[in-house]
């Protein structure tokens, strides 16, 4: 945000339902540091039962910052966390899920240089499930790292691009094991030139030349 500000949030509802979330900056021209966090859970009842209540919990944070140097680079940070539970004493069935995530990137913009964003990715998630005769147990992770590149030029521009993208799976289940690793490359780079039409008739106006490459490995 790049500025102070308090912000809260807050619900209320019958059958114990309610949720609330809060947050807040600290900022000046240069820093930026921004953090927020929430709950929220409802209760559901049946007549004439016992033990027949339906629970359902959530909560989530977030924290992010940013720096800035000058004017057109910036340097971010950004962290999720994000958790679920659902738990149903008629039927038994619980289900319960928490998800982390981390972003770091770097933003620059040069008139001479070009237009350049570097990042890194990293999320992580875990859970729990429980419902009628399957039970998993769930542990999945993903990365993600790659830039961008763009390059005006006279009449035309040069770009390029890659994004490495590593996904991991790994469940337990009571019918059986289950385990993904795939690793994705993704590789691009476009030049391109463009005019105006000068004269009557037949004229190349744009000219662009583009190659793109797509590596997927399985396991």
């Amino acid at each position: 945000a790049y500025r102070s500000r308090l912000k809260l949030y807050q619900r209320f509802g019958t059958y114990n339902t309610g949720s609330y979330h809060t947050g807040f900056s600290l900022g000046n021209r240069a820093l930026s540091l921004d953090f927020g966090t929430g709950k929220g859970s409802s209760r559901q009842y049946y007549e004439n039962a016992d033990d027949a209540d339906i629970l359902k919990d959530f909560s989530n944070r977030f924290i992010s910052a940013g720096y800035r140097p000058f004017s057109k680079t910036e340097l971010k940070y950004y962290q999720v966390g994000s958790g679920r539970a659902y738990h149903n004493h008629y039927t038994g069935d619980s289900i319960g899920s928490s998800l982390t995530m981390n972003t770091l990137k770097l933003e620059h913009d040069s008139e001479t240089l070009g237009e350049l964003e570097l990042y890194l990715s990293s999320q992580q998630t875990e859970g729990e499930d429980d419902i009628s005769q399957l039970q998993t147990e769930r542990d999945d992770t993903h990365t993600i790292t790659g830039f961008n590149y763009r390059l005006p030029i006279d009449n035309g521009y040069l770009e390029l691009f890659m994004d490495r993208s590593l996904k991991a799976a790994d469940w337990t289940t009571s019918g059986g094991d289950i385990s993904l690793v795939r690793d994705h490359l993704s590789l691009s780079g476009s030049f391109g030139l463009t005019q105006s039409k000068t004269r009557k008739g037949f004229e190349i106006k744009d000219f662009v030349v583009s190659i793109n490459s797509n590596i997927v490995e399985d396991k």
